[in-house]
């Protein structure tokens, strides 16, 4: 079988741990319950590395090795309040840092010349760390009101970044699939 049928999709990204990771889902949850946004519930808290993908399935020690082949060592990872892409993209921030930096490029590369996928997107953009909590299905208006909630509310965390992850798609959810560095 050869074709779109049998390619998945895929990206990379750092995940916090607990209490964090529960902490996000929270506030998650609570966007979608007052302002009726739910995509963001597909997927795990997280910093996108190499934004979605799609790549054959039976590549995936393909992709595997790619990704083993990225230098990681831990780093803090630092989050305080919230930013927003208007009109629907609500985040949570995270700081640079030059260790974050030099990952997502690391990723970026790995992907690139191993797996000869270019997203051309990071061409103009460059690279803006950020967790996201409400966004695509955020109507314009609801963006607003929940902007007017969450521009000022406090959110302060520090957390070690000691792995990163590859995450699939299964039709309805993303998923973790692999873990890389050190776990």
């Amino acid at each position: 079988m050869s074709g779109k049928q049998d390619k998945s999709l895929y990206f990379v990204a750092l995940v916090p741990p607990e209490p964090f990771y529960s902490e996000v889902q929270k506030i998650k949850h609570e966007l979608s319950s007052n302002y009726r946004t739910k995509a963001s519930l597909r997927s795990p808290p997280h910093i996108t590395l190499h934004m979605p993908f799609s790549y054959p399935e039976s590549g995936e020690d393909r992709i595997y090795s790619a990704l083993h082949r990225v230098q990681f060592g831990k780093f803090p990872i630092v989050q305080n309040g919230f930013g927003a892409f208007p009109p629907r993209v609500i985040y949570i921030h995270v700081e640079s840092s030059p260790q974050l930096s030099t990952l997502n490029e690391s990723v970026m590369k790995s992907i690139r010349s191993d797996l000869n996928i270019v997203k051309d997107s990071y061409r103009n953009e460059g690279f803006k760390p950020h967790m996201t909590v409400a966004f695509r299905d955020l109507r314009p208006a609801m963006f607003k009101q929940a902007w007017e909630t969450m521009k000022d509310a406090h959110i302060s965390f520090t957390w070690e970044a000691r792995s990163f992850f590859l995450l699939k798609h299964n039709g309805k959810e993303w998923g973790l699939l692999k873990e890389f560095g050190d776990s």
